[in-house]
């Protein structure tokens, strides 16, 4: 496979339960109470994954930008 110009392929391969492991961000997300479907709503898995990771993100770099490092 092929990287584009904004390299947004290599998110494909990311971990995330490593990444919370290493950067000791907790199992849940912080989102309890939120495991299964309320009154049929079952949710776009995909959609709710994406934005895990872009939370995920956030908050990695920003201990990154407060070491230093």
């Amino acid at each position: 496979m092929e990287l584009g110009e904004t390299g947004e392929e290599l998110g494909m391969w990311c971990d995330v339960d490593k990444v919370r492991k290493v950067y000791k961000l907790g199992g849940d997300g912080g989102k309890k109470g939120k495991k299964g479907a309320v009154n049929g709503d079952g949710g776009d898995v995909e959609r709710r994954k994406a934005e895990e990771k872009k939370d995920i993100e956030s908050v990695v770099l920003g201990i990154i930008a407060l070491k230093g490092s």
